[in-house]
């Protein structure tokens, strides 16, 4: 058995029709809303990766800094540093040992003795061979 069915204007299938409208315009409104979301989400995703990368060059520049730090602490720490700012700053030396203190450099080079410089007359090689030669004086 076939049954074939006539809806007129007025009945169901207008109705249908308004409906499908509706959910249409419900999915395009829940699909706009959600690409938003996502771009949103996508937006501060990318804020919260550059602000990582940042952090982590930041945590970088300080570990090295702090490498640096404990390699200046040993050296400050060590019997050879400590005997040197003795030594250097305070003028303490050790048992038996003679200080010679010397005059800034200035006093020192106005101390110095004076040389005289000869002069040395330099001749080109054709005359040193003329010279030898005893063809020219």
């Amino acid at each position: 058995m076939r049954h074939n069915y006539r809806f007129n204007q007025g009945g169901k299938k207008g109705v249908s029709k308004a409906q499908n409208r509706i959910v249409t315009l419900l999915l395009i409104i829940f699909f706009m809303l959600f690409i938003s979301s996502l771009s949103q989400t996508s937006k501060k995703i990318q804020k919260v990766n550059l602000e990582v990368a940042f952090r982590e060059e930041e945590l970088k520049k300080l570990k090295e800094e702090q490498d640096e730090l404990k390699i200046k602490l040993e050296e400050i720490t060590s019997q050879e540093y400590i005997e040197r700012q003795l030594r250097n700053e305070l003028g303490l030396t050790k048992e038996n040992e003679i200080v010679l203190v010397l005059p800034p450099d200035e006093i020192l080079i106005k101390l110095l003795p004076v040389v005289e410089e000869e002069v040395v007359e330099i001749k080109p090689n054709w005359q040193k061979w003329a010279t030898l030669f005893g063809l020219y004086e």
